[in-house]
């Protein structure tokens, strides 16, 4: 079997086969032997013995013109080269190793009303930004935040990268009970037009197809008795209608717009945990637009963010209702639908009014809603 640990050399000169017989006379192993041409042949040598080999031929006077080193004799070749390099580089790899085992981030989702109990029961029970995270026992601070936050039924806790994640699951919490003997009464929440009303408790004040507007009563609090009486109680039911919703948006006819003048700034900045360094450049731009994106360095918890700053300049420019119609109907769609908030809208209609020398653009959207609160 031929060593894989070898040097492979190319010789020039004469009497060629009697130098590579003096090599083997002085004990040295020869192998991979291939003539090229009188005065030149390759072999190959252990790659322990190819200094000795080398140093033997020159002072005979050969020309050794080419050293290929195979296997791992390349490696060391290598390494003995750019050890400087590798040395850097498994400095770095250690401090990386290192970092890796830190935390840098602690993730918590919980509700607002307890966020704040949570995240003082997390720095409780040992769990902060630098420590090691094999000193973090799972089951001991997921038990340590039930048994610290009351309204906690279950909490989980995850490792993942350099980063711990923490949520929780609240106690379920049962509804107050009601007294139905306390006269209230189901109002309208909104205007609309009847198209559905179901009455389990109280006297219905409306029927299906009524207008009605926000805060008329629906339903009232009262129970009507066969001989004339009434007795006050909590009205109980629901009723549906057609609500409808207007938003408007205001037309101008003079329009001011940015527009790039072509000049750009590139920059750049770090973000470890809550601290953030100065971007690198600065800009004087009145106007501007940016664009940003960013990358970590993992695991160092290291958040590098790219800015591109381009400088607007701010243009005026007379329009049209025609021109701008569909932007204005838009904006009013999302103002009617920003007021609703329905979850389901049928139809909608788009219309303009004159107001105090002004023309809004209106646009009414409609939906079968539940309108009763207060018990409905």
């Amino acid at each position: 079997m031929k060593p894989s640990i070898k040097t492979t050399l190319v010789l020039e000169g004469l009497n060629l086969k009697n130098a590579l017989r003096m090599l083997v006379d002085k004990g040295y192993v020869i192998f991979d032997i291939k003539v090229h041409n009188k005065r030149k042949l390759s072999f190959s040598v252990l790659y322990k013995d190819y200094p000795k080999v080398v140093a033997y031929l020159r002072e005979k006077c050969y020309t050794v013109e080419k050293l290929n080193h195979h296997g791992l004799a390349g490696v060391l070749v290598n390494f003995k080269k750019h050890w400087i390099t590798v040395s850097v580089l498994a400095v770095f790899l250690c401090v990386l190793a290192f970092f890796s085992t830190l935390c840098f981030d602690i993730n918590i989702d919980a509700d607002s009303t307890v966020y704040e109990k949570v995240c003082q029961a997390v720095e409780n029970a040992g769990v902060k930004k630098g420590m090691r995270l094999s000193k973090i026992n799972i089951d001991e601070v997921e038990n340590a935040l039930c048994v610290s936050v009351p309204e906690v039924k279950y909490a989980f806790v995850k490792i993942s990268g350099s980063r711990v994640y923490i949520s929780v699951l609240l106690r379920d919490v049962a509804d107050e009970p009601v007294d139905y003997s306390l006269p209230v009464d189901i109002i309208a929440q909104k205007n609309g037009t009847i198209t559905k009303l179901l009455v389990l408790a109280g006297t219905p004040a409306v029927k299906v197809g009524d207008k009605v507007i926000k805060g008329q009563i629906l339903i009232k609090g009262l129970v009507t008795y066969k001989d004339g009486t009434t007795e006050p109680t909590t009205a109980l039911g629901e009723v549906y209608a057609t609500a409808s919703e207007t938003g408007t948006a205001l037309f101008s006819p003079v329009v001011h717009r940015l527009v790039p003048t072509g000049s750009v700034t590139k920059r750049h900045c770090i973000q470890i945990g809550k601290y953030m360094s100065s971007f690198n450049k600065k800009h004087d731009y009145s106007y501007f637009e940016t664009q940003e994106t960013s990358t970590w360095l993992f695991p160092l918890g290291i958040r590098v963010i790219y800015q591109t700053v381009y400088e607007m300049r701010l243009e005026s420019v007379t329009v049209t209702l025609a021109d701008c119609l569909e932007k204005l109907r838009a904006n009013a769609y999302a103002d009617a639908v920003n007021k609703a908030k329905f979850d389901f809208i049928k139809n909608t209609e788009y219309g303009t009014v004159e107001k105090n020398g002004n023309t809004f653009v209106t646009a009414t959207i409609y939906s079968d809603v539940k309108i009763s609160i207060n018990g409905g």
